[in-house]
């Protein structure tokens, strides 16, 4: 749900919004409850992982992908803001997690930065050598509930699973636009 205060820690209270992060808190649920047999459990928040060959239904690779076929992208969301994370970042904090997480504990990882996308957008300008617009959609059309802010604390992930990302937005952002074959400036 809506976080009451950014960034976001492990103990922050949960609310659900929809029925895809509902299913995430009742696994969660599950793994920490004493139902369970599995003998370590280890639990990680993962933060807006993006990179090559995502989901075209997320936003990055929706604009990038979008920016091959035309030079006009449509965004719902645009004041609304997410933690973006590079994927090898994510595999790095999952194998670390896997190897130096406690037991029966909860680890955040993403970058620990607050990116809207409206800057997002400013950003895959700046690397692209293409110019496009941006036509903004009324968000009534959305067909889902959307949290409007999200930030990770990954103190606790930095502290105990010796973790930090290091790839940047944007060469996060060169690199899938280069492996998608669009035209990345590198000035």
């Amino acid at each position: 749900g809506e976080p009451m205060c950014l960034p976001i820690n492990e103990a922050h209270p949960t609310n659900p919004v929809e029925v895809y992060s509902r299913s995430k808190k009742d696994a969660e649920d599950l793994l920490l409850s004493e139902l369970t047999s599995i003998k370590k459990t280890i639990i990680v928040r993962l933060f807006n992982t993006f990179g090559p060959k995502q989901n075209e239904f997320m936003i990055i690779p929706k604009i990038l992908n979008k920016l091959k076929r035309s030079r006009t992208i449509e965004i719902k969301n645009f004041y609304s803001s997410r933690d973006f994370t590079f994927i090898s970042d994510m595999v790095n904090g999952n194998f670390l997690a896997g190897l130096n997480g406690r037991n029966r504990e909860i680890y955040n990882l993403g970058s620990g930065n607050e990116t809207s996308i409206k800057n997002l957008i400013h950003t895959i300008k700046d690397i692209l050598k293409i110019d496009f617009s941006v036509v903004i959609k009324n968000l009534d059309y959305v067909s889902h509930n959307t949290v409007k802010r999200s930030q990770a604390d990954i103190t606790k992930a930095k502290k105990e699973l010796l973790w930090r990302p290091i790839s940047s937005l944007k060469d996060g952002l060169i690199l899938t636009s280069k492996i998608l074959g669009l035209p990345v400036d590198l000035n």
